[in-house]
């Protein structure tokens, strides 16, 4: 566990980082189209920020992937958790008229009573 949140930390920390080479690229740029600055060292900076700022996003967009995953796994489970609990078999015998087809109660004529014994058993038709 411990290891989970400072992996969680770190690319935390990472995605901010990501962010300010991202930043730096378009003030370079920025700086290139108005022909502000050293051409030679503005390039060095927008391909060196580029070369740190795509790894970055690769890890942002993967963490992103397993973030949304997680989440949807959750949700899953939680579906499939709801869904098992309707598909309970109901109380009773099913082949009797008076069976009330519920998963609380048996039937009209004996609601806790056990149908094995029950004198008033009329078959569906």
């Amino acid at each position: 566990m411990a290891f989970r949140s400072l992996f969680q930390q770190s690319t935390r920390t990472l995605m901010r980082h990501s962010n300010y080479c991202l930043i730096s690229i378009m003030f370079a740029n920025l700086c290139l189209a108005l022909q502000a600055g050293s051409p030679g060292l503005l390039t060095g900076i927008v391909v060196g920020s580029s070369l740190l700022y795509l790894p970055l996003s690769l890890l942002n967009l993967w963490w992103q992937w397993q973030q949304h995953k997680a989440r949807t796994d959750e949700l899953n489970a939680q579906f499939r958790a709801r869904l098992a609990a309707t598909k309970q078999k109901p109380l009773g015998n099913p082949h009797c008229i008076y069976s009330a087809r519920s998963l609380h109660i048996r039937c009209a004529v004996r609601p806790y009573g056990p149908c094995e014994d029950c004198l008033d058993f009329e078959p569906r038709s």
